[in-house]
């Protein structure tokens, strides 16, 4: 029941506030293993295709070496009660596994915090993932789970679950991942490794307009509302502090940057947005690298 409680405390409450004060949840602060995001670089798709999916992740304290594995289930019931896990799901496939070094990638060399390596997976065929659902369902679409599991080398675990929309409308129609045009420092344009110091800054990301998709929702008489897209930014930090943990759309925060950057790791102000159909785009500033 707590692992249940806390996925839709995760899943629902950026779309109840516009904005948290950071002397709320510590949730922000990179201080532990933690999965930031699951980024699928097509968050609704058709059945049988292939989707490619980014985990966003942080562990400044590991010097050795992460351990991960995914897989993949049709959701059989997430937002009605169900636990949100493959576990013991009859559908469920391996997707991928290994280990993670500093030599992954270049943000992988860098405190473990950033892209780690991405996997694909085949969404099942219309005749399984469409089985048994209403024709509303199938327009709304149909929940694929991603199950990532990650370990470190100090005992530590991290579980994390990703929806993915699985629909039979036509392309135009189907949700895209937001796209950030610009992330401002005081107004200006910064530089992922442009990181801000000894002051304090008011932040702020800048979208392109593709991603404020309007969509139609059917509801279970047959007939269809238009719905706008809004986006919520979690910030994520390793040093100083923020006014909010979060931001709607493209309105700003403002961050207390440290007097300088630690000797012993690099510095990181980490944003994920999200929108309300599992579209999500990451950004990150890095200091010292």
């Amino acid at each position: 029941m707590k692992k249940l409680n806390q996925w839709f405390f995760y899943m629902w409450l950026p779309f109840f506030i516009s904005c948290a004060d950071s002397k709320l949840p510590k949730y922000v602060e990179l201080n532990e293993l933690r999965v930031l995001s699951l980024i699928a670089d097509k968050p609704e798709v058709n059945p049988s295709e292939l989707v490619s999916i980014t985990p966003i992740i942080s562990d400044i304290n590991e010097n050795t070496a992460l351990t991960f594995e995914a897989f993949g289930c049709i959701d059989l019931g997430v937002s009605l009660g169900a636990e949100p896990s493959c576990h013991s799901n009859p559908t469920k496939v391996s997707l991928s596994q290994g280990t993670i070094t500093s030599a992954t990638n270049a943000q992988m060399a860098q405190n473990f915090t950033g892209t780690a390596p991405a996997f694909t997976a085949f969404i099942p065929p219309a005749s399984s993932i469409f089985s048994q659902r209403s024709s509303t369902d199938q327009t709304n679409g149909i929940g694929y789970l991603i199950e990532y599991k990650i370990s470190n080398s100090r005992g530590q675990s991290v579980n994390t679950i990703k929806r993915i929309l699985v629909s039979n409308k036509s392309n135009d129609q189907k949700n895209l991942n937001p796209v950030i045009d610009q992330f401002q420092s005081n107004g200006a344009t910064i530089g992922v490794n442009d990181f801000p110091l000894n002051g304090v800054y008011k932040i702020a990301l800048t979208f392109d307009a593709t991603s404020f998709q309007t969509y139609r929702l059917t509801k279970d008489d047959g007939s269809s509302e238009t719905q706008g897209e809004q986006l919520t930014t979690t910030w994520f930090i390793t040093d100083g502090s923020l006014k909010y943990f979060r931001s709607m759309n493209q309105d700003s925060n403002e961050y207390t940057a440290p007097a300088a950057l630690p000797g012993n790791r690099k510095s990181f102000l980490i944003s994920i947005s999200r929108d309300s159909r599992g579209g999500a785009v990451f950004h990150r500033i890095c200091g010292g690298c």
